[in-house]
């Protein structure tokens, strides 16, 4: 390996270790003075420094993806295994990744807890996008809606609808803005989100592998969804898919583990199939 790619590795490692110290000691500082709540309402781009990082990094890596750069460094470290320096400099870097997400894992346990909500899921109401006014329950949707996705699904008798916790303008905008063909209910109480067990998450929305994600994805030119600037929103709140059968027992749910993550069409495929 070329000692000059080996000086630009050490020197971008050792800027990110001590960048990421920065944040955890401001985030500390702040979250002591003023709580963690009011952190992820009004501090929550300080952790922007975790992707500016990453995207120091992996340029002076010249690398595109996660992969990419782990492969990078790993060979440079195979290549500079007698020189001690640089081993604790790349040991400091996957050290200070660890103690990142340790403290979110430690603000998770500080948010507010989501309630247990009991009852029957098909009797959740949620509303309508159409009319604000209008609130069936799961029930009543399950079995009226007329909205399939796919020959494939619709030949499994099966029906999509899209659940939103957000404001009803934002839903209106993201369903024109996608040309979403599927009915889409709000549940802005949340009820049905915290039966499911969709929390809101610093460590699953913020983490370094959510990071690493983006970072990637914008290197290697994909498109980031950006959120619309005047709409309020719960950048912490996490998601899923769920497969329902009309009497409210669960063929399958997907709880996703950070923003990005969906499962397969195929897995959900296979459960319409087996009902099982």
């Amino acid at each position: 390996m070329e000692l000059s790619s080996v000086r630009v590795a050490e020197e971008a490692l050792k800027y990110f270790s001590t960048t990421i110290r920065s944040i955890i000691q401001s985030v500390e500082q702040v979250v002591a003075d003023k709580g963690v709540e009011e952190f992820t309402k009004k501090n929550l781009g300080m952790l922007l420094g975790m992707f500016k990082a990453y995207e120091h990094l992996w340029r002076a890596c010249e690398s595109g993806s996660e992969q990419e750069n782990l492969e990078f460094l790993k060979h440079i470290s195979i290549s500079e295994k007698n020189n001690l320096q640089f081993q604790e400099t790349l040991e400091d870097f996957f050290n200070s990744e660890v103690e990142y997400d340790n403290l979110l894992d430690k603000l998770d346990t500080m948010l507010n807890p989501f309630p247990n909500i009991d009852g029957n899921i098909l009797d959740f109401q949620l509303q309508t996008l159409a009319d604000p006014d209008s609130r069936p329950n799961i029930r009543d949707i399950v079995e009226g809606s007329n909205f399939t996705w796919m020959e494939k699904v619709a030949a499994l008798g099966c029906k999509v609808i899209i659940v939103s916790f957000g404001e009803r303008e934002g839903a209106l905008r993201w369903k024109n803005d996608t040309n979403c063909p599927f009915n889409i209910y709000l549940d802005q109480d949340r009820k049905l989100y915290f039966a499911l067990g969709m929390h809101r998450s610093l460590a699953k929305c913020w983490s370094r592998s959510t990071n690493s994600f983006y970072v990637g994805a914008m290197l290697t030119g994909r498109k980031l969804i950006t959120p619309y600037p005047d709409i309020k929103d719960d950048p912490l709140q996490m998601g899923g898919d769920i497969l329902l059968q009309q009497n409210g027992n669960f063929v399958k749910k997907y709880l996703s583990q950070f923003p990005a993550d969906r499962p397969a069409l195929k897995s959900f495929t296979d459960k319409m199939q087996t009902g099982s």
